[in-house]
Protein backbone atom coordinates (compact mmCIF):
# COMPACT_ATOMS: atom_id res chain seq x y z
CA UNK A 1 0.00 0.00 0.00
CA UNK A 2 1.49 3.24 -0.83
CA UNK A 3 1.73 5.51 2.13
CA UNK A 4 0.98 9.19 2.34
CA UNK A 5 1.16 12.88 4.24
CA UNK A 6 -1.88 12.56 6.43
CA UNK A 7 -5.19 14.41 5.06
CA UNK A 8 -4.14 17.46 7.55
CA UNK A 9 -0.59 17.48 5.84
CA UNK A 10 -1.52 16.96 2.08
CA UNK A 11 -4.13 20.35 2.32
CA UNK A 12 -1.50 22.06 3.16
CA UNK A 13 0.36 21.82 0.07
CA UNK A 14 -0.30 23.66 -3.19
CA UNK A 15 -2.13 21.48 -4.90
CA UNK A 16 0.17 21.53 -8.58
CA UNK A 17 2.75 20.63 -5.94
CA UNK A 18 1.44 17.42 -4.24
CA UNK A 19 0.25 16.35 -7.56
CA UNK A 20 3.49 16.52 -9.11
CA UNK A 21 5.56 15.12 -6.24
CA UNK A 22 2.96 12.39 -5.73
CA UNK A 23 4.03 11.01 -9.28
CA UNK A 24 7.35 10.83 -8.34
CA UNK A 25 6.94 9.22 -4.73
CA UNK A 26 4.42 6.62 -6.52
CA UNK A 27 7.70 5.66 -8.66
CA UNK A 28 10.27 5.12 -5.69
CA UNK A 29 7.45 3.18 -3.81
CA UNK A 30 7.00 1.00 -7.00
CA UNK A 31 10.53 0.25 -7.21
CA UNK A 32 11.15 0.33 -3.23
CA UNK A 33 8.36 -0.59 -1.22
CA UNK A 34 9.66 -1.43 2.25
CA UNK A 35 8.74 0.89 5.35
CA UNK A 36 11.59 3.94 4.93
CA UNK A 37 13.30 4.33 8.66
CA UNK A 38 14.98 8.10 8.29
CA UNK A 39 15.70 9.96 4.90
CA UNK A 40 19.15 11.47 4.82
CA UNK A 41 20.11 14.40 2.30
CA UNK A 42 24.12 13.86 1.63
CA UNK A 43 25.99 17.01 1.34
CA UNK A 44 28.79 17.41 -0.88
CA UNK A 45 31.00 14.88 -1.03
CA UNK A 46 28.86 12.87 1.83
CA UNK A 47 27.20 10.68 -0.38
CA UNK A 48 30.37 7.96 -1.09
CA UNK A 49 29.68 7.64 2.52
CA UNK A 50 26.57 4.99 2.02
CA UNK A 51 28.02 3.30 -1.08
CA UNK A 52 29.22 0.01 1.02
CA UNK A 53 28.08 -3.18 1.42
CA UNK A 54 25.24 -1.93 2.78
CA UNK A 55 23.90 -0.53 0.18
CA UNK A 56 20.30 -2.56 -0.88
CA UNK A 57 19.27 -0.65 -3.73
CA UNK A 58 20.09 2.82 -6.01
CA UNK A 59 17.17 4.25 -8.38
CA UNK A 60 19.18 7.33 -10.40
CA UNK A 61 17.11 10.62 -10.22
CA UNK A 62 16.94 10.78 -14.13
CA UNK A 63 14.72 8.00 -13.61
CA UNK A 64 11.96 9.32 -11.02
CA UNK A 65 9.53 11.65 -12.97
CA UNK A 66 8.97 15.30 -11.91
CA UNK A 67 12.33 14.91 -9.84
CA UNK A 68 15.18 17.36 -10.62
CA UNK A 69 18.53 16.99 -11.66
CA UNK A 70 21.45 18.48 -9.35
CA UNK A 71 24.42 19.58 -11.51
CA UNK A 72 27.01 20.43 -8.44
CA UNK A 73 30.05 18.27 -8.33
CA UNK A 74 29.68 16.24 -5.49
CA UNK A 75 26.22 15.27 -5.61
CA UNK A 76 25.94 12.13 -7.60
CA UNK A 77 22.29 12.33 -8.61
CA UNK A 78 20.85 9.05 -7.17
CA UNK A 79 18.41 7.89 -4.47
CA UNK A 80 20.08 5.06 -1.74
CA UNK A 81 18.42 2.74 0.24
CA UNK A 82 20.50 1.54 3.23
CA UNK A 83 20.74 -0.02 5.65
CA UNK A 84 22.15 1.98 9.17
CA UNK A 85 22.34 0.83 12.39
CA UNK A 86 20.08 -1.99 11.32
CA UNK A 87 17.46 0.56 10.46
CA UNK A 88 16.20 1.13 6.50
CA UNK A 89 17.08 4.41 5.06
CA UNK A 90 17.04 6.59 2.21
CA UNK A 91 19.99 8.77 1.04
CA UNK A 92 19.27 11.46 -1.56
CA UNK A 93 22.61 11.38 -2.83
CA UNK A 94 22.71 14.64 -4.65
CA UNK A 95 20.67 18.08 -3.45
CA UNK A 96 19.77 20.77 -5.36
CA UNK A 97 20.67 24.79 -4.77
CA UNK A 98 19.74 27.89 -5.65
CA UNK A 99 23.12 28.57 -7.77
CA UNK A 100 22.04 25.81 -9.90
CA UNK A 101 19.00 27.92 -11.06
CA UNK A 102 16.36 25.95 -9.28
CA UNK A 103 12.91 27.06 -7.85
CA UNK A 104 12.23 26.67 -4.10
CA UNK A 105 9.97 23.98 -4.77
CA UNK A 106 12.80 22.16 -6.55
CA UNK A 107 15.34 22.82 -3.73
CA UNK A 108 12.73 21.03 -1.07
CA UNK A 109 11.88 18.18 -3.16
CA UNK A 110 13.84 16.11 -0.89
CA UNK A 111 11.69 16.78 2.16
CA UNK A 112 8.07 16.92 -0.76
CA UNK A 113 9.48 13.27 -1.78
CA UNK A 114 10.16 12.18 1.47
CA UNK A 115 7.02 13.58 3.33
CA UNK A 116 4.84 11.78 0.63
CA UNK A 117 6.01 8.43 1.50
CA UNK A 118 5.10 8.52 4.76
CA UNK A 119 8.90 9.17 6.18
CA UNK A 120 8.73 11.19 9.76
CA UNK A 121 12.50 11.67 10.51
CA UNK A 122 15.40 13.55 8.40
CA UNK A 123 18.87 14.33 8.50
CA UNK A 124 20.28 17.22 6.40
CA UNK A 125 23.76 17.34 6.14
CA UNK A 126 26.19 19.80 4.52
CA UNK A 127 29.80 20.68 3.84
CA UNK A 128 30.12 24.36 5.79
CA UNK A 129 32.86 26.83 6.46
CA UNK A 130 33.74 27.10 10.08
CA UNK A 131 33.23 30.42 11.57
CA UNK A 132 33.57 30.04 14.97
CA UNK A 133 37.16 30.21 15.77
CA UNK A 134 37.01 27.21 17.72
CA UNK A 135 36.17 25.03 15.11
CA UNK A 136 38.76 23.24 13.18
CA UNK A 137 38.57 21.18 9.75
CA UNK A 138 36.66 17.78 9.90
CA UNK A 139 34.75 18.98 12.99
CA UNK A 140 30.83 17.89 12.86
CA UNK A 141 28.35 20.56 13.94
CA UNK A 142 25.41 19.52 15.36
CA UNK A 143 22.97 22.94 13.68
CA UNK A 144 20.83 24.16 17.02
CA UNK A 145 19.40 27.20 15.01
CA UNK A 146 19.40 28.90 11.54
CA UNK A 147 19.93 32.04 9.66
CA UNK A 148 18.31 32.23 6.68
CA UNK A 149 20.33 34.55 3.93
CA UNK A 150 19.08 32.96 0.90
CA UNK A 151 16.36 35.36 0.37
CA UNK A 152 13.73 32.45 -0.63
CA UNK A 153 10.66 31.85 1.55
CA UNK A 154 9.45 28.44 1.70
CA UNK A 155 5.55 29.50 2.14
CA UNK A 156 5.01 29.43 -1.62
CA UNK A 157 4.61 26.19 -1.38
CA UNK A 158 1.22 25.84 0.73
CA UNK A 159 -1.84 26.70 0.66
CA UNK A 160 -2.12 26.74 4.26
CA UNK A 161 0.97 27.99 5.88
CA UNK A 162 1.90 27.96 9.18
CA UNK A 163 5.12 30.26 10.96
CA UNK A 164 7.00 27.28 12.95
CA UNK A 165 9.90 28.17 15.56
CA UNK A 166 11.33 24.84 15.70
CA UNK A 167 13.51 23.60 12.61
CA UNK A 168 15.25 21.17 13.93
CA UNK A 169 14.61 18.71 16.57
CA UNK A 170 15.08 20.08 19.68
CA UNK A 171 14.20 16.31 21.48
CA UNK A 172 16.25 14.40 19.31
CA UNK A 173 19.22 17.19 19.20
CA UNK A 174 19.36 16.73 22.81
CA UNK A 175 19.25 13.08 23.05
CA UNK A 176 21.89 12.72 20.18
CA UNK A 177 24.08 15.25 22.28
CA UNK A 178 23.96 13.00 25.24
CA UNK A 179 24.55 9.81 23.73
CA UNK A 180 27.38 11.37 21.71
CA UNK A 181 29.04 12.11 25.35
CA UNK A 182 28.34 8.68 26.52
CA UNK A 183 30.04 7.35 23.30
CA UNK A 184 32.89 10.35 23.38
CA UNK A 185 32.54 10.66 20.01
CA UNK A 186 33.35 14.12 19.37
CA UNK A 187 31.06 17.30 18.39
CA UNK A 188 29.91 20.62 18.37
CA UNK A 189 26.58 22.35 18.12
CA UNK A 190 26.23 25.85 16.84
CA UNK A 191 24.30 28.38 14.77
CA UNK A 192 24.49 27.56 10.27
CA UNK A 193 24.03 30.31 7.91
CA UNK A 194 23.19 29.73 4.38
CA UNK A 195 23.64 32.14 1.28
CA UNK A 196 23.49 31.78 -2.18
CA UNK A 197 26.56 31.08 -3.73
CA UNK A 198 28.24 30.12 -5.70
CA UNK A 199 30.69 31.67 -3.61
CA UNK A 200 33.09 31.83 -0.69
CA UNK A 201 33.26 34.39 1.72
CA UNK A 202 34.97 37.40 1.21
CA UNK A 203 36.82 38.89 5.01
CA UNK A 204 33.99 41.48 5.84
CA UNK A 205 31.43 38.70 5.04
CA UNK A 206 33.22 36.80 7.43
CA UNK A 207 33.59 39.40 9.96
CA UNK A 208 29.73 40.33 9.34
CA UNK A 209 28.24 36.69 10.13
CA UNK A 210 30.43 36.21 12.85
CA UNK A 211 28.80 39.40 14.51
CA UNK A 212 25.51 38.29 13.66
CA UNK A 213 26.13 34.80 15.96
CA UNK A 214 26.73 32.46 13.01
CA UNK A 215 29.56 29.58 13.67
CA UNK A 216 29.30 27.97 10.10
CA UNK A 217 28.17 28.63 6.57
CA UNK A 218 27.26 26.91 3.73
CA UNK A 219 24.60 27.39 0.84
CA UNK A 220 21.61 24.70 1.68
CA UNK A 221 19.81 23.28 3.84
CA UNK A 222 17.63 25.69 6.00
CA UNK A 223 14.77 25.78 3.03
CA UNK A 224 14.74 21.71 3.02
CA UNK A 225 14.30 21.28 6.79
CA UNK A 226 12.00 23.99 6.91
CA UNK A 227 9.27 22.54 4.60
CA UNK A 228 10.23 19.03 6.63
CA UNK A 229 8.95 21.07 9.38
CA UNK A 230 5.68 21.82 7.61
CA UNK A 231 4.96 18.55 6.61
CA UNK A 232 5.36 17.40 10.42
CA UNK A 233 8.78 15.44 9.61
CA UNK A 234 11.47 15.33 12.64
CA UNK A 235 14.52 16.46 11.68
CA UNK A 236 18.30 17.40 12.29
CA UNK A 237 21.24 19.44 10.96
CA UNK A 238 24.57 18.32 10.50
CA UNK A 239 27.90 20.36 9.40
CA UNK A 240 30.84 19.27 8.51
CA UNK A 241 33.52 21.57 8.59
CA UNK A 242 35.62 21.61 5.58
CA UNK A 243 37.38 24.62 5.27
CA UNK A 244 38.53 27.47 8.67
CA UNK A 245 37.38 31.15 7.42
CA UNK A 246 39.70 33.48 8.34
CA UNK A 247 39.45 37.41 8.31
CA UNK A 248 42.60 38.73 6.56
CA UNK A 249 42.45 36.61 2.92
CA UNK A 250 45.93 34.54 2.67
CA UNK A 251 44.41 32.13 0.19
CA UNK A 252 41.85 30.65 -2.20
CA UNK A 253 39.92 27.75 -1.87
CA UNK A 254 38.36 25.20 -4.29
CA UNK A 255 34.93 22.98 -4.30
CA UNK A 256 37.38 20.29 -4.39
CA UNK A 257 39.57 21.49 -1.77
CA UNK A 258 36.38 21.26 -0.10
CA UNK A 259 35.40 17.42 -1.38
CA UNK A 260 38.83 15.94 -0.23
CA UNK A 261 38.69 17.57 3.15
CA UNK A 262 34.71 16.05 3.81
CA UNK A 263 35.84 12.52 2.45
CA UNK A 264 38.67 12.84 5.20
CA UNK A 265 36.62 13.59 7.94
CA UNK A 266 33.54 11.13 6.81
CA UNK A 267 34.07 8.27 9.66
CA UNK A 268 33.25 10.48 12.45
CA UNK A 269 30.53 12.05 10.50
CA UNK A 270 29.46 8.77 9.55
CA UNK A 271 29.00 7.47 13.35
CA UNK A 272 27.07 10.39 14.38
CA UNK A 273 24.58 9.87 11.54
CA UNK A 274 24.63 5.83 12.66
CA UNK A 275 23.80 7.18 16.75
CA UNK A 276 21.49 9.77 15.37
CA UNK A 277 19.09 6.89 13.60
CA UNK A 278 19.79 4.24 16.38
CA UNK A 279 17.81 6.82 18.80
CA UNK A 280 14.54 5.78 17.37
Amino acid sequence: MFITLSDEMKSTLRKEILEKYTKSAEFVHQHFPRKIHTAIVAGSGFGELFEGKNLLREIPYLQIPNFPQPTAAGHKGSLLFVEIADKLCMVFSGRFHFYEGFRVEEVASVSILAGLLGIDKMIFTNAAGGLNQFYNVGDCVLIRDTINFLYRSEACLFSAYEIKEEIFSISWNDKLTKKLEEVKIPFNEGVYISTIGPSYETPAEIRFFRRLGADCVGMSTIIEAKVASQLGIESLGISLITNKLVEVATSSISHDEVLIASRKALPVAKRIIEEAVNIY
